[in-house]
């Protein structure tokens, strides 16, 4: 109900162009919307698995397109390997530093995406953990 409301308010504030009122009730709305759709409501394993696949999909793409990750044995030109991808992708999401699998970051952008990919994996696991445990709970 509560995201109803500040949807309604949202747009309500969008038809009168009050700004700082669409930005505050738009942020609880999306918020709201987000958590219902990664958890329901701390119901779901498998949306919070499905969050974790296209995290790991969607950073494996942006390695693609910055062209930040180097094989350690190559003459410095980027990977666009899938396999080598996705598995410094999904090796980075589950821990808190970079993998040390042969491939490494270059360049900013690069070590700005890594950055966030590893904390939106902590995130997810501990979500992950607090879902499992209100299940095994009841």
């Amino acid at each position: 109900m509560g995201r109803y409301q500040s949807g309604r308010k949202a747009l309500s504030a969008w038809r009168v162009r009050d700004l700082k009122a669409l930005v505050r009730h738009g942020y609880r709305w999306g918020a709201d919307r987000f958590v219902e759709w990664l958890c329901d409501y701390g119901e779901s394993l498998s949306r919070i698995v499905r969050a974790f696949v296209l995290l790991i999909l969607l950073f494996g793409a942006l390695y693609a397109i910055t062209g930040g990750l180097i094989p350690e044995a190559s003459d410095g030109t980027p990977t666009r390997n899938f396999v080598d991808l996705v598995s410094y992708s999904a090796l980075n999401m589950m821990t808190a530093n970079p993998p040390e699998i042969g491939i490494k970051p270059i360049g900013r952008v690069t070590n700005l995406l890594v950055g966030l990919q590893g904390a939106l994996g902590i995130i997810l696991m501990g979500l992950f953990g607090f879902v499992l445990g209100n299940r095994m709970r009841r």
